[in-house]
């Protein structure tokens, strides 16, 4: 179990280091839906920087990734990837929610390569590592289908 914290907090940093000059996004710019996930979205998240972003409000908010306008997305996703890794074992709602985020069943895959397509190679790397060791864990045989899928989306030849 130690290995699999010291992996984890490797996986972390390599995050926090790829994603470490994302910008902040003005209110009006993070979520272009009309609606209480986007008041919500605008309200927790405009003018803040992602490691700015209480840990708890992604946990209790974590299906709201969707709802981010696609700068939004690049600037806040690894907010998201932070609280998957805290929520990993057992998989939690985060871990599984960013999961099937990044699986083609959830998003189609001109909308995921949209947003994809603002993440800089280090950025996309960093993610990549993520969902590459949470594939290779036996126990997360389950998700297989929906963990195979997200290592293919976030591979960096793509």
């Amino acid at each position: 179990m130690e290995d699999r914290e010291k992996v984890l907090r490797g996986i972390a940093d390599g995050v926090r280091d790829a994603f470490s000059s994302a910008s902040p996004i003005v209110e009006h710019e993070i979520s272009p839906v009309a609606c209480e996930h986007g008041d919500n979205l605008r309200g927790a998240l405009g003018g803040r920087r992602w490691q700015e972003i209480e840990p708890e409000w992604i946990a209790s908010l974590y299906d709201h990734l969707p709802f981010l306008s696609d700068v939004a997305y690049h600037s806040y996703y690894p907010a998201f990837v932070l609280a998957a890794i805290r929520d990993f074992q057992p998989p939690g709602d985060s871990f599984m929610f960013l999961v099937f985020d990044s699986s083609p069943s959830e998003r189609s895959m001109a909308d995921f390569s949209s947003r994809k397509r603002l993440f800089s190679l280090v950025e996309k790397r960093a993610v990549h590592a993520f969902f590459e060791y949470a594939n290779s864990l036996e126990e997360m045989a389950p998700m297989q289908p929906e963990l195979g899928q997200a290592v293919a989306n976030w591979d960096i030849t793509s």
